[in-house]
């Protein structure tokens, strides 16, 4: 899709100018780690690591992740760990995962019919629901609780989402719901809904599982992680950059989590928390070309 990759690599040289302009000190835990790990949050403490094995037995449970209680850096750290296990390292959880992913789209079918007009009309919810319960099994220690998804389009009163989706998470965190738009997909390829749906669950996840930050300790004043939990910012960009790369392999296709339209959208359109720095924009391979952008240009040739 030429417009498609022509667009985003619009929105990423706005994002590097602005950027490069700014010249922002970097906060990052790398940059910043006092921030990090020698001075926690005074009034909520956050748990920073997840009990995991390196190589589970057959049996092993997955470990449990209790809502509102992780760091949101260290349980991106830990998740990208998780979603990166291979073989062995797997937990039987995850391989069953894989095996439900691959009855639900093995025929095509389903993919088919998510390129319909109005997919409402063509794919069932319980279906997404089952697409769903594979990411939360494969990448996200299967701890999202009690997602809701919806169909709505830009057109409907009641229900008016802007882009492809988006995702509202209790106070409480626990339950979300997550919007689809029904109508705004159509000429696209059946893979992008099912993008679309693993970056809300993402936003779901972090929303979640991470602890609220208190707003008033001097810990919290130093975390200032630009756009915050709820957008597109650090935790969601190292999860999301690693989706990116296992997608091809486990789920058999280019997966564009739309990072950097995400991104743009925060900063550019809604006016939404901090710039990034340049050093954050080197860890999330957005100071080149990204590889969203690699992707598209090979989708542009094949076409």
């Amino acid at each position: 899709m030429p417009a498609r990759t022509d667009m985003v690599k619009q929105m990423l040289e706005e994002i590097k100018k602005g950027v490069n302009s700014l010249n922002r000190a970097c906060t990052c835990p790398e940059c910043k780690p006092e921030a990090y790990t020698d001075t926690p949050c005074l009034y909520r403490p956050k748990r920073r690591n997840v009990d995991s094995e390196p190589f589970p037995a057959s049996n092993a449970p997955v470990p449990f992740l209790s809502v509102r209680s992780f760091d949101a850096m260290h349980l991106a750290e830990q998740t990208t760990q998780y979603i990166d296990r291979k073989g062995p390292q797997m937990y039987t959880r995850q391989r069953d995962a894989m095996q439900r992913w691959q009855a639900l789209v093995e025929d095509g079918d389903l993919v088919a019919r998510l390129a319909k007009p109005n997919i409402k009309q063509f794919v069932a919810i319980k279906e997404l629901q089952k697409a769903l319960a594979v990411f939360n099994d494969l990448y996200f220690f299967g701890a999202l609780k009690n997602i809701r998804i919806v169909y709505g389009n830009r057109l409907s009163k009641s229900n008016r989402i802007h882009g492809f989706g988006h995702a509202f998470t209790a106070m409480t965190g626990q339950a979300s719901t997550i919007v689809i738009n029904s109508t705004l997909h159509y000429r696209h390829e059946g893979w992008e809904v099912l993008a679309t749906l693993l970056h809300e669950a993402l936003h779901c996840f972090l929303e979640q599982l991470t602890s609220k930050i208190c707003g008033r300790c001097a810990p919290c004043d130093l975390r200032v992680d630009n756009i915050g939990r709820s957008g597109h910012g650090r935790s969601f960009q190292l999860v999301a950059m690693k989706l990116d790369e296992v997608g091809p392999d486990q789920l058999g296709f280019d997966l564009d989590m739309g990072r950097i339209e995400g991104l743009y959208n925060d900063l550019q359109i809604n006016k939404n928390g901090e710039w990034p720095s340049t050093h954050d924009m080197e860890v999330w391979e957005l100071d080149a070309s990204s590889k969203s952008e690699e992707n598209d240009d090979v989708r542009s040739k094949a076409e």
